[in-house]
Order: structure tokens, then C-alpha cells, then sequence
């Protein structure tokens, strides 16, 4: 009689405990929450608008956030009078307020309008792995719809298809696509290096994506991969899946795997492997130059020698120029951005002050001295080699 008196009495407290809590209604469902009056607002890092999509789940549908929970994203929130700013920490997982609290999105649910979403924040403590339902805030959203390929069409030679996979299936390999964070090294891709994936909005907006090479290091793999990157962030992976490639045109299917969204581009496979391209003819200074008019500007005979002598021969299309006895100085920087290559010394009157920085930043390899006999010419080459070094004419030129 008395376990029975005692049960009633527990199960009439808690009744009445429960009677005092609020309450909240949502998802017809009638829960307990901390804070149940709540209006805040994100802002991203990046300041662009909240992402998201709808996935299923054991046969419940529940929205999934983009870009919800990034590094920095603050969280606004007003309750009970109370102003409060949540930040997500990467390492915290979640988003802490200022006093230690941490706050996690583990449920979603969008709006009938698709311009809105509810959002629930746990409250997370050591003693509830899950957490208790803290609050929910109704945040803007927009919801990607589908995906554009950009170029539409390329031409793929069949000796730049290699076959990748374990299966020997055939793989897209776009040669020629360089990674400019290794030095130059060329990596392939199945996508050409220009290309673009264009991400349409239901509010009309668009997002574009630009084909990337980027470091990864994880525990499983460190080396150069692709992917796609808006205005410089972290890149997202597309798959290329060309099925079977055959001569002639094929529709090749591009996954945006972040987003869940498939479009095509076309590939013209043709035989052969691409043409190698041509050597641009280099341009020529406009009017005719005579020979003469190149020589005099390419022989030098005054006290100093000046950067815009130089540039004036190198226009005139001479790639040596030759000091005559008369030079005492070379201007710092005199070579620079030229095509001068060869300097021919007649003079015996160069030091290692008067010639300070005057190779640097130009395409000079040789100095040629030819001041007199054998001998002489022994002599001044053993004191030039002293001068034109990096250290002081800021490149190393071959001195004979």
C-alpha cells in the first residue's frame, strides 16, 4: 500500500513540475525548450546567404545546412531580455557563447515556402551526449536546383585517355593542366582547366565555381588533387563519369558531389593526340631597321652607360652590345627587362663599384673582354670574373 501511496505521490510532483515548464510547439510535436522564445539571425564569414538542401533519411526528410556550421560563423540570438553571440569553433564542434555554453544544429526542418528554414540548437553537457533542446531559430535560406557545365563542348584526342580505375575503365585526362602551387608540375584532370560549374538558386541567384589544383594531406593520401572553388575557398569535389568513350561525340556526366546535382558537357573524342602549339612569331619593331642602325646603337662608347642606351639597341633587335674604351660605368639595372645577352668589354677602366647591379633582372650569360692581345685579354678576364658575380653585379655572368 505504501510503494503504491509513494508511486502516485512521484508521478503527481512530476506532473506538476511538467505543468510549470514551457513548451513549444513545432513539427506537431509539443517539446520542452530552454529558451522558447528566440529571434536571432548568421552571419557567414564570407557574408554570402545560408545554404541548403533537402535529404532523406530512414524515410524522414530533414534539411541539410551548406554552410551552417563554419569556422567563424556567428549566430545572433535574443531570449528572456538577453542578447547573445554564438561563434562556431571547428574544434569545439558547435557554437560557443561566451561563457563556455556550446550550442549544436541536430535537426532541420524547411519551410512549406522553401525560403526559410527552423533550425534546432541542442544545448551540449557532459552529462548528455545528446544535449537538451536549447532553442529554435528560423533562419533565411536558399536551396540550389541545378547545376551548369562550362565549356559545353571540348575535343579530347584519344591518346589523352588513360584508364585509371581498378576495372581498366576508360577515364577522362585532360593533359596540361598545371598545378601554379608546384612549381609548373603538370597533373591531370577530366575537366579542362578553365572550366567552370555554375550553381542556380530558387531565389535566382547564382553561385560560379572555378576548376582548381590544390594540396591534400590526410592520413590516407598527400599529394595534388582537383576540384572546384568559389572566390578562393576550400574546393569540392566533382566526379566526370564518361561510361564508355567512343570516336565521334559523348555526353559525359559531371556530379557536383556537394551538392547533389548532375549536368553534362559534350566530348569530341578525335584520333591522335593533340597538336602541339605552334611558336608565336616574337614582334617585330615597327618601320624597317638597317643593320647599321643596329650596330651604332649596340656600340657603346661614352663615360656611363645608361639603362635607355641599352634598351635602344635591344629594340633595335641586337642581342650583345659592346662597351667601347671610353666606359667607366654601367648604370644599376642597366640590362633589365632587355634582350641583351652578350656584352663585349673594350674598356680597361670597370671596377666592382661601377658596375654594382647592373646585370640584375637581365638576360646577360656572357661578358666577352677584348681589350688587347692574349695576354692583356688574360688579364682584365681575371679581374672582371671578381666584379660581375651576384653578389655584386646582381647575376653571375660568364666572364671570358
Amino acid at each position: 500500500m505504501k510503494l503504491k501511496f509513494r508511486a502516485l505521490t512521484l508521478l503527481l510532483t512530476v506532473a506538476m513540475l511538467l505543468s510549470f515548464m514551457p513548451a513549444l510547439t513545432f513539427a506537431d510535436d509539443e517539446r520542452e525548450v530552454l529558451y522558447p522564445n528566440v529571434s536571432g539571425s548568421c552571419t557567414t564569414v564570407d557574408g554570402s546567404p545560408l545554404e541548403g538542401h533537402i535529404q532523406e533519411d530512414n524515410g524522414r526528410q530533414w534539411f541539410f545546412w551548406y554552410n551552417l556550421e563554419e569556422e567563424g560563423n556567428k549566430i545572433t540570438i535574443t531570449h528572456d531580455g538577453i542578447t547573445e553571440v554564438l561563434t562556431y569553433s571547428g574544434d569545439k564542434g558547435g557554437f560557443a557563447a561566451s561563457d563556455g555554453r556550446l550550442f549544436r544544429n541536430w535537426y532541420s526542418e524547411l519551410s512549406s515556402d522553401e525560403k526559410s528554414a527552423n533550425a534546432e540548437f541542442y544545448l551540449i553537457n557532459p552529462d548528455n551526449e545528446n544535449g537538451s533542446l536549447a532553442f529554435i531559430l528560423k533562419l533565411p535560406v536558399r536551396i540550389p536546383q541545378s547545376i551548369s557545365f562550362s565549356p559545353q563542348s571540348i575535343d579530347l584526342y584519344a591518346d589523352d585517355i588513360v584508364s585509371w580505375d581498378e576495372d581498366n575503365n576508360p577515364y577522362l585526362s585532360l593533359t596540361g593542366s598545371v598545378s601554379p602551387a608546384y612549381e609548373g608540375s603538370t597533373y591531370s584532370s577530366p575537366f579542362p582547366e578553365d572550366s567552370t560549374i555554375t550553381v542556380n538558386y530558387n531565389d535566382g541567384t547564382t553561385k560560379v565555381y572555378k576548376h582548381v589544383f590544390y594540396l591534400t594531406e590526410d592520413e590516407e593520401y598527400s599529394g595534388y588533387d582537383y576540384g572546384f572553388s568559389y572566390n578562393g575557398g576550400t574546393p569540392f569535389y566533382a566526379e566526370c563519369t564518361p561510361n564508355e568513350l567512343q570516336p565521334g561525340k559523348n555526353t559525359i556526366t559531371v556530379d557536383f558531389c556537394e551538392y547533389g546535382l548532375s549536368t553534362t558537357f559534350t566530348a569530341n573524342v578525335i584520333g591522335g593526340s593533340a597538336p602541339k602549339p605552334q611558336p608565336q612569331p616574337q614582334p617585330q619593331p615597327s618601320g624597317s631597321v638597317s643593320e647599321a642602325a643596329q650596330a651604332a646603337a649596340s656600340n657603346i662608347n661614352k663615360k656611363t652607360v645608361s639603362a635607355a642606351d641599352i634598351k635602344n639597341a635591344s629594340d633595335l633587335g641586337a642581342t650583345s652590345v659592346t662597351l667601347g674604351s671610353s666606359v667607366k660605368k654601367i648604370q644599376k639595372n642597366a640590362f633589365t627587362g632587355t634582350n641583351i645577352t652578350t656584352i663585349v668589354v673594350q674598356s680597361k677602366k670597370l671596377k666592382a663599384k661601377s658596375v654594382k647591379g647592373s646585370l640584375k633582372g637581365s638576360s646577360v650569360t656572357t661578358v666577352k673582354v677584348k681589350i688587347g692581345n692574349k695576354k692583356v685579354n688574360k688579364k682584365y678576364i681575371k679581374k672582371y670574373k671578381k666584379i660581375f658575380t651576384k653578389k655584386n653585379a646582381g647575376k653571375k655572368a660568364k666572364v671570358k
